[in-house]
């Protein structure tokens, strides 16, 4: 990607039509139908106004001056460029997102939805005058399915946002629901005769396997630790499943267990058993990988999102969004000025410092797919409180946000692996900001909002403007198979 191209995009992202904020508003954030979109992409020699890279779908908004014979040339050659090259191209009339909104609407969801392989062009007011509009009836276009009521699983089901929600509150717990399930913790806690502990699942589907900072194998055991240490315990044993794709090389597959090894000893667990499946070469994709994790409790205190109280302090454990702009980086094979890795730490040890200060700890909760966002939402729902958050006290590095305004992602959306979201009644918060900011895994600790009583928002977001605005789950995911 040529820096030229990336310095003069990021100048038109600041410099935004009304035309083009409305239609941004519209596809940001995975909101249309659960696809991603970038803004001001630099494509080979040109740069577009709007583009899905999940559907090789280019959107262009145009003013009356691509009417004008020289400028209409123009167009047609970087048509012509973008259709060598497979993509398709919506061209749409800025009077038509004034006058025609529901057929600018219906249009982009059409395109979406069409999978015809042969590139295509789909231009509103095709007549050729910016004005003269076209209306959804004059067009063919598949309807898609409605948001909320899919038959299929798609990938937004395991993205963290609002359809994973739904499927989880809906099928899942409506069959097993029970007191331990329903608390929705990042682990269950189990009372023995003795101890009580920790117990928590998860499974891995990264893509791809190695990435800046780390891969699906220290990911796997860094993914499971931070499940048990939100629940306030210190992690002792964890179980392996590997399903294995039948070609996969084993040199790989030896790194990826190198890497668990030396993570699991880092982070002070044991790997005590495990499984081994294999499936047909084309049936997987190389290698998943299933935990188990199993943590002691050492403390009296409930942690929980149930035990956030009025006034409590929201406090995050450092910056935001480096583990999913660094898969995206390699999924896309993308450069940076600066190189962005993972934050995939194990994150017990900063825990446990708490603790053992004798903080109390009222919730916390790991920011892994939906981030920051979409972990706000789902306590805030639990606790039946509403929280106020400052996005000038949110911590995201600079390189983040550029490489999120290049993107197209909301960095508050972005996945993490090593950062959590921590609730302290207001008189620890400067002791809590202490322990972290002088641990190496909580240096760039923040406040970044307060809990009030119940609201019809339970996430209120104050932009640096001075302006709420509601945090809500996204409808899909910006970045699919991110852990």
């Amino acid at each position: 990607m040529h820096r030229p191209l990336i310095k003069k995009s990021r100048t038109l992202r600041k410099q935004q039509t009304r035309h083009e904020i409305k239609l941004w508003r519209f596809v940001r954030n995975g909101q249309c139908n659960g696809f991603k979109f970038r803004r001001q992409h630099p494509i080979g020699p040109y740069i577009v106004d709007f583009f899905c890279p999940q559907k090789k779908l280019i959107i262009e908004l145009d003013g009356g001056g691509h009417a004008q014979t020289e400028q209409s040339q123009k167009d047609r050659i970087r048509d012509q460029y973008f259709h060598k090259n497979g993509y398709k191209l919506i061209r749409i009339w800025n009077s038509d997102v004034d006058q025609n909104w529901e057929g600018v609407r219906l249009a982009i969801e059409g395109a979406l939805v069409d999978d015809a392989a042969s590139p295509l062009t789909l231009t509103l007011s095709p007549q050729g005058g910016e004005g003269t509009g076209l209306h959804p009836g004059s067009f063919s276009i598949t309807c898609p399915i409605p948001l909320n009521d899919y038959p299929h699983v798609l990938l937004a089901h395991g993205g963290g946002g609002r359809l994973m929600n739904q499927l989880i509150q809906k099928m899942f717990l409506t069959a097993f629901g029970n007191p331990i399930l329903d608390a929705q913790h990042d682990a269950a806690l189990l009372r023995l005769s003795k101890n009580e502990i920790a117990f928590t699942t998860d499974s891995y589907v990264v893509r791809p396997l190695f990435f800046s900072g780390g891969d699906i194998g220290s990911l796997a055991v860094h993914g499971t630790v931070n499940d048990l240490a939100m629940a306030g315990a210190r992690p002792l044993y964890m179980s392996v499943g590997f399903i294995l794709e039948e070609g996969f090389p084993m040199e790989t597959l030896w790194k990826v267990v190198l890497s668990m090894r030396e993570a699991a000893q880092q982070a002070g667990v044991q790997i005590v058993t495990g499984d081994t499946k294999v499936v047909n070469k084309g049936k997987g994709d190389g290698v998943f990988i299933n935990t188990s994790g199993v943590g002691i409790l050492e403390h009296s205190f409930r942690i929980a999102p149930q035990e956030v109280q009025e006034g409590d302090a929201i406090l995050v454990s450092g910056d935001l969004g480096r583990h999913g702009v660094a898969i995206m980086a390699a999924r896309e094979g993308l450069s940076f000025e600066t190189t962005i890795q993972s934050d995939s730490v194990p994150l017990a040890d900063l825990v446990l410092n708490l603790l053992s200060a004798g903080i109390l700890l009222h919730c916390m909760r790991d920011l892994t797919r939906g981030g920051l966002a979409s972990a706000l939402v789902e306590i805030a729902e639990l606790c039946e409180k509403s929280f106020l958050i400052e996005e000038r006290a949110v911590p995201v590095a600079e390189e983040v946000q550029g490489a999120c305004e290049i993107l197209g992602l909301d960095p508050l959306y972005v996945a993490n692996e090593g950062r959590f979201v921590l609730f302290v009644s207001p008189s620890e918060v400067e002791k809590t900001l202490h322990l972290l900011r002088n641990h190496p895994l909580g240096r760039n600790a923040e406040k970044i909002g307060e809990v009030s009583g119940k609201t019809a928002s339970p996430v209120l977001l104050k932009s640096r403007i001075g302006v709420q605005r509601i945090l809500d789950r996204l409808s899909g995911e910006q970045l699919p198979r991110i852990c």
